[in-house]
């Protein structure tokens, strides 16, 4: 090594830092997504005064943690070291959620004077280290491989830095404690170390490990466009740039279900001697079936969180919004982190406010502190527990356990990674480093008497060696001892067995109260167990409105697609979705309910394509549209690839012929015998067209699966208004307990009405009139409601109904009338409007133009009823008269069906005056896995 770094520590001990040394081959290039590779050896010196750049993680900062070539460590040891006997060796790990690392780099200087060698190291996270499509060649558990190849590295090299191999203890922090643990899972590791650390973090959580970690990872291949269309998805996704994967990451985030993370996964499809995780942690720490060792471990409250700001801004907004936030945001997340079923939300809700939030008497700052021991109790101080308890169950080495009281630091960060205890453990370097100062002489004292009893644990395996210092008492089932730090930090017993009971409501009484059903969930199970077995389903939410895979629910829970293999899951998916509101881009900002849920057999997809018959106005006739790149992103391949779209006109008397259903079966890539099952497919389609009276037949994706078949899997189809005399089935299928119910009344009255965003509710007559009136009040600043033709021949009643309609629009501040008489008598229509102001109360101001057949009349009917009615001379009048606040809201509602495929090509949902959109659910290894064989619905009502 060359420049050695010394370090005087404020023991006035010297260290020497080697900073950045590399432990595995960079994983870029090929490397990239593969498992680390060694390091070559090096003759020339090397520098190692320096940290490595952290490996790419979000939030993306260039030139600090956007370089992939990161799998470096930095060892400091006590100078003079190894000239006598060879010193114990810690090994730190730390992170967020195996997302994140902590923004700061630790310096493990004034640790190592205590006499230990430290090493701490830098691993892959994220999509870059825990990537997985479930086969040897993207494995997963990458970012656990990295550190397994350091602990090999350190094994190896660590004795020429005064270490002891034999002399090990890993030491991890939040997700770095939940590495410690699968270490101590994993059967590689056995005489890699011979004490753990478990500091702030718990392995027996959901969050912490995935069993299905596949769903993620098919999303990031398609957003990138790496997906099932690409001959080879790896070879696509290396060749993409860091920042362009972390981009997809970041939108990954913020539009996917945050269930579906990046994470360690269970290994068990791969052979067993590549193995690294074969065994579920939670089972293993349940049974013992682990690497027993020495365990110090511990618990401490964040100095600081990244949503401490945003909590802090909701309380300076009032109370109403801080518990608005509590009670549609965070309290939905903890349920669902804790998987409790939904089925009884209702009462699990109230249990929770009711235990936190109970006792703030209206007062914000209050509630502020009652949200931070939530948070804390859920997701730290519940899970330590759960986790010691099912080790003491099954262990038979010593477990010290303790609790870090807040010792009043004030820190100018809001890295969450930042602990109490890190503090004290690192000592003075790491303070100065984020607060930009010293200890005070209490916290020196203190830390340096954390440092020892640390020390003395690594050293010894017991933190009180011979009763020095104090008396640490080993964590048993009959002794629930936990050494209390910082003020107030006395053993008392009752207050640990306040603190054990307290979590109780977490990992007992909650959980508990989750598994009682009601009749709904009881009922369902049945079905299920009535349904043919089948390799995967798909469960799908049916409401009418498009956008569901990439859509989130009220109560936290992404995405309204999925996709299981196991038939154990598939209740506790739609569970999550019955009931509560699906909010996707076409559904209004409070999303709608999910009454109805489709379960069905999917479908493995090995390429999707796309075909949709429409009637096109220019052309005057039907046409096929068709594209080989079919599937969610169909619109952005119209947009980037226009060369991949076709359009063929169809002759209306000669229809889809032989040689054009082959020729669309050609530039959609179907080869050989597919081609003429894709070419039959498409005249079926076609004949399916005309039988039902369609406007448009959509089929996407029409697919190639695995086992060489050709399925129009999913359809959106648009039906002729004007057949509904023809097509009296198909038209008596229409659900309208989704639609605006100001449609639907407006329907009733033969009245075409659409909701849109403004406050200026518009009755006109005629199509035309209704776009020039919008027209000219978004001219002068305002903003339509709606649009509301009352036809030709409309009648009194018809325009109350119609009066009725525009006020039931709460946004509406202002209604505009413009009629111009042809065929509508504008006296009917002035008849009308004093005969709705007369028997509601209006309380918005209304304008009214009539200008045509009976005007004259309708005006006298106007002034004489003596309403509170301005009349306009025309139309540019009316629309100055309008005011204009405008405040948009949302009230369009797109219409959505997608049943299962028939033996003609696709069966339908038939909806009226909409567009019946779909949305694709997550894609498989080699495609997009959609709807296959229906199996079964499922109804609230049920």
């Amino acid at each position: 090594m060359k420049d050695l770094t010394r370090i005087i520590t404020d023991t006035g001990k010297n260290v020497n830092a080697f900073l950045g040394i590399p432990y595995a081959t960079p994983p870029i290039g090929d490397l990239r997504f593969a498992p680390p590779q060694k390091y070559p050896h090096w003759n020339e010196t090397r520098q190692a005064t320096n940290f490595a750049h952290h490996c790419p993680q979000l939030p993306l900062k260039p030139g600090i943690n956007d370089q992939e070539d990161c799998l470096y460590l930095n060892i400091w040891s006590p100078e003079n070291s190894g000239l006598y006997a060879p010193l114990p060796v810690v090994v730190f790990f730390e992170g967020k959620n195996f997302y994140q690392s902590s923004e700061f780099p630790i310096s493990g200087q004034d640790l190592s004077a205590e006499g230990m060698v430290i090493v701490t190291m830098n691993y892959r996270l994220n999509v870059f280290g825990f990537f997985c499509l479930g086969l040897p060649e993207a494995r997963g558990n990458l970012g656990m491989l990295d550190q397994y190849s350091g602990l090999l590295w350190i094994r190896q090299n660590i004795n020429q830095f005064g270490g002891d191999p034999e002399k090990i203890t890993l030491y991890g922090h939040q997700t770095g404690a939940v590495s410690v643990i699968f270490h101590m899972v994993s059967p590689r590791t056995a005489g890699f170390f011979q004490r753990v650390i478990i500091s702030s973090g718990s392995a027996v959580v959901s969050w912490q490990h995935q069993n299905d970690p596949i769903v993620a990872s098919k999303q990031i291949l398609r957003m990138l466009g790496c997906d099932a269309y690409t001959v080879n998805p790896l070879k696509c996704l290396r060749s993409k740039n860091v920042e362009h994967i972390l981009q997809a990451l970041a939108e990954y985030s913020e539009s996917f279900n945050w269930d579906d993370k990046f994470l360690p996964v269970v290994d068990t499809f791969l052979a067993d001697t590549n193995r690294y995780l074969p065994l579920d942690p939670v089972h293993a720490l349940r049974e013992g079936t682990y690497l027993q060792v020495p365990i110090l471990t511990g618990i401490s409250k964040p100095i600081t969180d990244e949503q401490f700001m945003q909590w802090l801004e909701l309380a300076s907004q009032g109370y109403p919004q801080l518990q608005q936030y509590i009670e549609k945001a965070k309290i939905p997340e903890i349920t669902r982190l804790y998987k409790l079923s939904t089925t009884n939300k209702d009462q699990i809700f109230d249990l929770i406010k009711w235990k936190y939030f109970s006792s703030n008497q209206g007062d914000v700052r209050i509630l502020f502190d009652e949200l931070k021991d939530f948070e804390y109790q859920a997701k730290i101080e519940a899970p330590h527990f759960l986790q010691l308890s099912q080790l003491i169950s099954s262990y038979v080495q010593p477990i010290y356990v303790y609790f870090m009281n807040d010792v009043g630091f004030v820190l100018n960060t809001s890295d969450s990674t930042i602990t109490t205890d890190l503090l004290l453990l690192f000592g003075p370097i790491l303070l100065k480093q984020i607060a930009k100062r010293r200890f005070s002489a209490s916290e020196m004292s203190l830390s340096r008497q954390v440092r020892q009893l640390w020390a003395n644990f690594v050293i010894f395996g017991n933190p009180t060696p011979n009763n020095q210092i104090k008396s640490w008492r080993k964590y048993s089932a009959g002794d629930f001892y936990i050494e209390n730090f910082g003020p107030a930090a006395s053993c008392v017993n009752e207050e640990n067995k306040k603190r054990i009971q307290r979590v109780l409501f977490w990992n007992q009484l909650l959980p508990k109260i989750s598994n009682i059903r009601d009749n709904l969930s009881n009922n369902i199970p049945k079905e299920l167990q009535n349904s043919p077995d089948v390799k995967e389903y798909v469960i799908k939410a049916q409401i009418l409105a498009g956008g569901r895979g990439k859509g989130h629910f009220s109560n936290g829970f992404k995405g309204g697609v999925h996709v299981t293999a196991n038939r154990n899951d598939v209740e506790g998916i739609y569970q999550k979705m019955l009931g509560h509101n699906l909010i996707t881009k076409q559904t209004p900002k409070d999303g709608i309910e999910v009454k109805k849920i489709m379960i069905a057999e999917s479908v493995t997809i090995k390429r999707e394509t796309y075909v949709c018959i429409l009637m096109d106005r220019q052309r005057n006739g039907p046409v096929i549209i068709a594209s080989p790149a079919g599937g969610v992103d169909i619109e952005a391949v119209a947009e980037k690839t226009p060369h991949l779209i076709k359009n063929i006109p169809i002759d209306i008397f000669e229809g889809v012929t032989d040689s054009m259903a082959e020729e669309v079966a050609t530039f959609l890539e179907f080869k050989g015998s597919l081609k003429n099952l894709a070419a039959a497919e498409i005249k079926k389609l076609w004949q399916f067209f005309l039988t039902v009276d369609a406007t448009q037949l959509e089929i996407n994706p029409l697919v190639e699966t695995d086992d060489n078949k050709v399925i129009s899997v999913d359809a959106k189809i648009n039906f002729d208004d004007n057949a509904q005399f023809r097509q009296k089935d198909i038209f008596g299928l229409e659900d309208v307990t989704e639609s605006d119910p100001r449609e639907v009344e407006a329907a009733k009255n033969n009245l075409n009405y659409i909701g849109m965003t403004g406050n200026i509710g518009c009755l006109v007559n005629g199509a035309g009139l209704a776009m020039a009136t919008m027209d000219i009040i978004k001219l002068h600043g305002g903003d339509p409601a709606n649009f509301l033709d009352v036809g030709g021949s409309v009648k009194e009643e018809q325009v109350r109904a119609a009066f009725n309609i525009l006020t039931s629009d709460k946004n509406v501040r202002c209604i505009l009338v413009n009629v111009f008489g042809g065929i509508v008598n504008c006296a009917t229509i002035a008849n009308g409007i004093v005969g709705a102001m007369k028997s509601m109360k209006l309380e918005v101001p209304l304008i009214v133009r009539l200008e045509g057949t009976n005007a004259v009349e309708a005006r006298r009917i106007i002034k004489e009823s003596g309403l509170n009615i301005q009349t306009a001379e025309d139309l540019d009048d009316a629309a100055k008269k309008a005011p204009m606040d405008n405040r948009p809201t949302r009230h369009r509602r797109q219409a959505n069906a997608a049943p299962p495929s028939s033996q003609r090509g696709t069966a339908v949902k038939p909806t009226r005056h909409r567009r019946q959109a779909n949305s694709a659910p997550p894609s498989s290894q080699l495609g997009t896995v959609y709807l296959g064989r229906y199996l079964f619905n499922i109804a609230a009502s049920d």
